[in-house]
């Protein structure tokens, strides 16, 4: 049984895929949960997201900006056009080039989305990330910290950690099992049953960032 926390948006995600976030996140080591955690912050499970905010490009599940996606060999407004599955092995080969091996859990991925030296290992949680005025600062609202004035690395482990108490409270969500009709493809539309598995044999690493410094 493949189980995710009831982060906000999961219900509306394609099983399928969640089913290969969830295989190839533990076969790695890392933390499903967190990735997933992310990707409802970002996208609400939406593979055609796209950040409404002007000259901004992020786009999909965990909001790929142009110029990652061309560093993946991508663009932005293709991811817009993926599905989710299609959309797995960047997700997976941005975490793996920036983990340089370690095995990732919770707020890590959140780090790693906004890029910079919020993705450095090692920093002080006092470390500033962005202030009033910033590039950083106009485009995370969410995170500002109106008393102290200032986005630390303090304060994204703290929002992860709300996050992360909110879908806890909210229980586990278990993925519905793929239904598969006499001739071997999704009765839900999803595809092939075989395309999909050979898909998900073949998911090797995929990408992110997030914010101005994203994707």
């Amino acid at each position: 049984m493949t189980e995710f926390l009831r982060w906000p948006g999961i219900e509306n995600a394609d099983p399928a895929f969640l089913r290969a976030l969830h295989r190839e996140a533990v076969r790695r080591g890392w933390d499903p949960d967190g990735i997933a955690g992310v990707i409802a912050y970002e996208s609400a499970f939406i593979p055609s997201a796209k950040n409404p905010l002007p000259k901004q490009t992020a786009s999909g599940l965990i909001q790929f900006i142009d110029a990652t996606a061309r560093g993946l060999g991508t663009t932005a407004a293709k991811i817009r056009k993926m599905s989710s599955l299609e959309q797995l092995p960047y997700i997976l080969k941005y975490y793996e080039r920036g983990a340089h091996g370690r095995k990732l859990r919770g707020a890590d991925f959140l780090r790693m989305g906004w890029g910079g030296k919020a993705a450095q290992w090692g920093l002080p949680a006092s470390t500033v990330l962005a202030e009033p005025g910033s590039d950083e600062w106009g485009v995370n609202p969410a995170l500002r910290d109106k008393e102290a004035r200032r986005i630390t690395v303090q304060t994204l482990l703290d929002r992860w950690g709300a996050r992360y108490a909110r879908a806890t409270r909210a229980g586990k969500y278990r993925v519905p099992a793929l239904r598969i009709d006499q001739r071997g493809r999704r009765a839900d539309g999803g595809g092939s049953f075989f395309a999909v598995a050979a898909l998900a044999l073949g998911l090797g690493v995929g990408v992110w960032a997030w914010r101005k410094g994203r994707p």
